[in-house]
């Protein structure tokens, strides 16, 4: 079945400016390459106006009286901002070499030996990413360390950026899975091999998600990695990669979200908690994380998105 025009219209579009961009970006200092990001991030804001309308949305439901209006309309500026910064680096990291994209990175609380460590234990690692920061950067970091790194992904609409960001993923070392509705081969053997497992989780998980918990309301989740914590036992690590500066990041692995007690419970005879109820569990605890790492560095996560769009049975939504 054909596309509709306006999808077409709209990704030749974004594929004439992805080709623009990643001209100038190859062509251009990087600090130039910034500044036309920064002015493409504000001319966002002006011609697409519900994106600063969804995050002040979340906004408003994570900071409640806390923040000032101006202030909250600043987070949502800057983080588009982000994600313009963010979308220029991942072109650049497609273009460089494996040590010019570690120079970028410094660490904090000794990430890699913490990895190094939880990986030991012969169950893999599930890394909790985040739409924030450069998501990208932490995958490659890991990656051009030593330790294998699979990130789990799904195609885009237009395979042309499919096609585009998967070699450049591989070309530091990472090993792309593509999403899908059912634990993948793939996704066993990274766990079985003692790797770390790449999950951004951060996003709405949609009509078939788990709810639980995100700034005092519930949200939907996807259930992909708490079933494969309770599956597997493997770890559960927060992995950032935020940013002190544009093409200048701090790699933080954080310790593994302690989730024994849910484990233990899952191992008994007598269980206390269904898996649903487990699973919800293993959410609120994530969620904690999230909430903390977002409120650490506000303006560097994704407040575009509609975090919140799907609600629990009976709920009105809550974007305009």
């Amino acid at each position: 079945m054909a596309e509709p025009i306006k999808y077409r219209v709209r990704n030749a579009f974004l594929r004439g400016l992805t080709k623009l961009m990643i001209f100038l970006v190859r062509v251009l200092p990087l600090s130039v390459s910034f500044a036309i990001a920064r002015g493409m991030a504000r001319l966002a804001a002006l011609i697409q106006p519900h994106l600063i309308r969804n995050a002040l949305t979340n906004l408003r439901i994570a900071y409640g009286g806390a923040k000032s209006a101006r202030e909250m309309k600043v987070i949502a500026r800057d983080s588009l901002v982000n994600l313009a910064l963010t979308t220029v680096e991942f072109m650049k990291m497609g273009q460089v070499s494996g040590e010019s994209v570690k120079a970028m990175c410094a660490e904090e609380r000794g990430g890699i030996e913490r990895l190094r460590e939880y990986l030991k234990a012969g169950q893999g690692v599930i890394g909790l990413g985040m739409h924030l920061g450069n998501w990208e950067w932490s995958g490659a970091f890991i990656a051009l360390n030593g330790l294998p790194m699979y990130a789990v992904g799904k195609p885009q609409r237009d395979d042309y950026f499919s096609n585009l960001a998967f070699p450049w993923r591989e070309r530091h070392g990472i090993t792309n899975i593509l999403k899908s509705a059912r634990i993948d081969l793939k996704i066993i053997r990274a766990l079985r091999n003692s790797g770390v497992l790449g999950l951004i989780s951060d996003q709405n998980g949609g009509r078939n998600g788990v709810f639980a918990p995100l700034f005092g309301i519930e949200a939907s989740n996807v259930e992909g990695p708490a079933a494969l914590h309770l599956k597997f036992k493997s770890p559960l690590v927060p992995i950032v990669a935020w940013r002190k500066a544009p093409g200048r990041f701090v790699f933080d692995v954080r310790e593994a979200i302690d989730t024994s007690d849910i484990l233990s419970d899952d191992e008994s005879d007598n269980p206390r908690m269904t898996r649903d109820e487990r699973i919800r569990e293993v959410w609120i605890r994530i969620n904690r994380v999230y909430e903390e790492i977002i409120l650490e560095h506000p303006e560097q996560w994704l407040w575009i998105h509609k975090r919140f769009n799907t609600r629990p049975p009976g709920e009105d939504g809550l974007y305009k």
